[in-house]
């Protein structure tokens, strides 16, 4: 390896000392989601005004894919993502040119697959996510990477938030249900791609954190409102200067009935006991209406 690095850099020197134009160097491509980019560096020694021309092989005829351009990538994502490809690329200046530098790959094969979309809902003691295939670069809307891999699906990772401990899933949906969590508690969830047919796994995608609520309510417990359980800053102040005015109006006109709805602590008001009898002053008509 050492002698064929040797005798490669002898040549680029020779060849300059004669005027001649090296060719590009560390070429490589890059290829996220079939969005495939063939990419170089300018040659250490340039000479003049540099181009570059990327030509790619079909049916034994090179043609060309990026002309004279100063860029030093060149996208083929137009080509199959099926087969191996074979592109090449060279140096121009002033009407010379460097030998051809060749590359091959297959997308299909070699594609990377980027993180995936998803959406995560709290409902009661669930969380319920839905998981997207990323777009294929180059294609209608609709046409993903799951519409190109049969073997799709989804790893899954989800942890309460500040535990270090994850608990793994995998699913061949996209969508699914974490069920029997704790209530309000914070879960993340995080999920990358894997086709099993190709040993392929995808980038993860950021975490995402959600609250769960509480479970349904039992027989003869008192559940609030969702609009109650987190309201906005506005309306908390709005409800609470009103609850503290029903207080104020209720202490001057005597005790609620007994059947009043349940106060914020989630605690039903207990009855009066069997045999009490409310007094004449205290039988007024509710200021809330019951439950």
């Amino acid at each position: 390896m050492a002698r064929i690095l040797e005798t490669w850099l002898g040549c680029c020197l020779l060849v300059s000392a004669f005027g001649m134009v090296p060719p590009p160097e560390n070429i490589r491509v890059n290829s996220v989601n079939f969005k495939s980019l063939l990419q170089w560096d300018t040659p250490a020694l340039p000479q003049g005004n540099l181009t570059f021309t990327v030509q790619f092989l079909s049916y034994q005829k090179f043609q060309d894919m990026c002309t004279n351009t100063k860029k030093t990538e060149c996208n083929f994502s137009s080509l199959s993502k099926y087969g191996e490809h074979t592109l090449r690329v060279r140096t121009e200046s002033e009407g010379n040119h460097s030998i051809w530098v060749n590359v091959t790959f297959c997308p299909v094969e070699e594609t990377l697959i980027g993180p995936v979309g998803m959406q995560v809902n709290a409902l009661s003691e669930s969380l319920y996510i839905h998981l997207s295939s990323p777009q294929v670069e180059n294609e209608p809307e609709g046409w993903t990477l799951k519409s190109v891999y049969s073997a799709w699906a989804y790893h899954v990772l989800y942890w309460k938030n500040g535990s270090d401990g994850k608990i793994p899933l995998m699913s061949q949906h996209d969508s699914l249900v974490l069920q029997n969590l704790e209530p309000w508690t914070t879960y993340c969830v995080q999920a990358q791609a894997f086709v099993s047919d190709r040993n392929k796994t995808g980038k993860w995608n950021e975490p995402v954190c959600e609250q769960t609520a509480e479970d349904g309510e039992e027989d003869g417990a008192c559940r609030h409102p969702p609009l109650l359980a987190h309201p906005p800053a506005g309306l908390r102040g709005i409800v609470l200067r009103g609850l503290a005015a029903l207080l104020l109006r209720g202490a001057a006109v005597g005790r609620l009935q007994e059947d009043q709805v349940c106060p914020l602590a989630q605690e039903c008001a207990p009855s009066a006991p069997d045999g009490v009898l409310e007094s004449p002053s205290s039988q007024h008509t509710p200021l809330l209406p019951t439950v």
